[in-house]
């Protein structure tokens, strides 16, 4: 026979510790999270899910080991300790890249993604912070990638031939063209384009200093720009379409970096609050950055 009662306390005892980080203690959100969570058990060996398998759930480890195994690699990588997994394919609305297994006895809290997707649609707060936490986790991986030596992939061809500022078409167009904007919608980016303001610098001219605060993402329209981080030593170098460092300009991190243009450049650049802003007024706008934004995390993991 189930004991309600104890279940209860143990899944607020998980969100008190899974997300007590994200300030969420009112007793409707308590409610709500405790609600679409549900615990589950594996034997070993036993199938959590496969390659293939449609993305309907992600998954909370409690105790025990899992083992995950990546479509087309033979080496499984173990999960433990409490961590999720299974996550990225939901946000990324594609089927199973991987087959996640027991290695012993294992209990586990299974989320579904609908639900998640619900509850993130009514708090904007949890929808953000997850946003915010994956451009730290791609950022991540792509400072691993210029610190070996490996820069942003080529460039898209130009947007406008001549040196005129865009119309508020090409912008969209530029915007619809850089990732992890890409697979938008195109309210929220024609939106997001209005917003924008068009710079230019010489060559050798500073984009942006250490030590300032950065709330500006700086997307290249034409020219190259250099970037440099101080602690570690790393070097970024990009073109048109490309976000100047990065993904992590979204999340208004980086205050270490300092950038400068390479030859005459010009820059399209936008609020990292007016972006927020307008990923609050539409949903969608959310679930496609997630979507975008997971599926960019899983190409740099297959490149390591």
């Amino acid at each position: 026979m189930r004991d309600i009662r104890t279940e209860r306390i143990t899944r607020e005892l998980f969100v008190s510790t899974a997300g007590g980080h994200l300030g969420i203690v009112d007793p409707w959100m308590m409610d709500r999270l405790t609600g679409i969570l549900e615990e589950e058990e594996a034997a070993a060996g036993e199938s959590i899910f496969r390659a293939g398998d449609a993305p309907d759930a992600y998954y909370f480890l409690l105790q025990g080991r899992v083992e995950l195994v990546r479509e087309g690699r033979s080496v499984a990588e173990t999960i433990d300790g409490r961590r999720a997994f299974g996550i990225l394919e939901v946000l990324a609305q594609h089927p199973r890249t991987s087959s996640a297994s027991a290695s012993g006895p294992v209990k586990l809290m299974r989320i579904r993604a609908n639900a998640w997707f619900g509850l993130l649609e009514d708090r904007f707060q949890l929808a953000l912070m997850s946003v915010l936490a994956l451009v730290r986790s791609v950022s991540a991986l792509e400072e691993q990638r210029w610190a070996a030596g490996d820069w942003a992939p080529s460039p898209p061809p130009a947007i406008a031939e001549s040196r005129r500022r865009l119309d508020l078409v090409e912008r969209l167009r530029l915007l619809r063209a850089t990732a992890p904007l890409r697979g938008s919608g195109v309210q929220p980016l024609s939106d997001l384009a209005s917003l924008t303001d068009e710079v230019e610098l010489a060559s050798g001219e500073p984009l942006f200093e250490r030590d300032r605060r950065r709330d500006r993402v700086f997307v290249l329209i034409d020219g190259s720009v250099e970037a440099r981080k101080r602690t570690p030593q790393v070097t970024w170098r990009g073109g048109a379409g490309q976000i100047v460092c990065g993904v992590g300009a979204l999340a208004a991190i980086g205050q270490d970096w300092e950038a400068s243009a390479l030859a005459p450049t010009r820059a399209l650049t936008f609020r990292v609050d007016d972006w927020i802003d307008l990923m609050e007024e539409n949903f969608e706008f959310v679930r496609s950055t997630l979507a975008t934004l997971a599926q960019e995390h899983e190409r740099l993991i297959e490149r390591t």
